[in-house]
């Protein structure tokens, strides 16, 4: 059986807490935003003459609302703000606890550069693109459900041909980033390297002034950086070529619903297409 990595498991130590009230926040805002589509429904049945809830049971309804998208700021004001940080704390803690435990040899047995690049860069982004991302993968998946529920309760085949034409955007963005991982590894190294040099440059500084070789070092700096350059341009063509063909094709996704509704007119009705859009682009 396959150990799980302590270093990744203390993300969650004693952190549990927040994970939850953060998720928590997320779906009851995805409640939310499911309910407002439903709001307005009702809203412009009341306007039109059909009374089948009273002005007063409506309030109710967008004060609840209200509350909900309330709740969810808090939640992720307190907790989930508060999950992150301590996710990162924890990690650097247990991540300087196991490198204190190193015997020497072990130590400088590797570029003591990628530590710091670990335990710094690296980290931020693991912060920005995993744990941040927690809370509100919840809010997508809730929304994306319940926004299928609400449109086969409108029209079952509409629905099931937007389930099968929004997993076009989801493989174009797949496929266009398939090499992600290998950029972001490379990417990683560059950092490693820089930080390196810069180590290297803040303890022998010294002895260039004493050579004067400061044009030599100032050379050797921006090759490094050129390379971190690269590197860090290749990522962002990646980002950009997943989030244009995904983009390009939700837009295309969207034609046979509108070829739908132009060709089979139903019963006006506030249909939660809104809700879906994000899913498909």
């Amino acid at each position: 059986m396959k150990q799980r990595n302590p270093l990744s498991q203390s993300f969650f130590q004693g952190n549990r807490k927040n994970l939850f009230m953060a998720v928590l926040g997320t779906t009851v805002l995805s409640v939310g935003i499911l309910s407002v589509p439903q709001l307005m429904q009702i809203l412009i049945d009341f306007l039109s003459g059909n009374h089948r809830y009273s002005m007063h049971q409506i309030i109710l309804m967008a004060v609840a609302v209200l509350l909900m998208v309330s709740f969810s700021g808090l939640c992720t004001y307190y907790f989930r703000t508060k999950f992150s940080t301590k996710a990162v704390f924890q990690y650097r803690k247990m991540a300087y606890h196991y490198l204190s435990k190193k015997k020497v040899t072990e130590f400088y047995g590797q570029n003591t550069a990628v530590y710091l690049s670990a335990l710094n860069t690296d980290l931020q982004k693991i912060k920005e693109d995993f744990l941040d991302q927690i809370p509100i993968l919840s809010q997508i998946v809730i929304c994306g459900i319940g926004a299928v529920l609400v449109m086969i309760r409108y029209n079952f085949f509409l629905a099931m041909m937007a389930c099968l034409i929004s997993l076009i955007p989801f493989f174009a963005a797949l496929f266009s980033g398939r090499n992600m991982e290998k950029i972001e590894e490379n990417l990683s190294k560059e950092n490693a390297e820089y930080l390196a040099f810069l180590k290297d440059f803040a303890i022998g500084f010294t002895i260039i002034k004493s050579y004067k070789v400061e044009g030599i070092f100032s050379a050797l700096h921006d090759k490094i950086c050129q390379k971190v350059e690269a590197r860090m341009e290749e990522r962002e063509k990646c980002v950009e070529k997943i989030n244009y063909f995904a983009a390009i094709s939700g837009y295309i996704t969207q034609l046979p619903f509108c070829s739908y509704a132009l060709l089979w007119p139903i019963e006006v009705k506030v249909f939660p297409w809104e809700l879906c859009w994000p899913f498909l682009d």
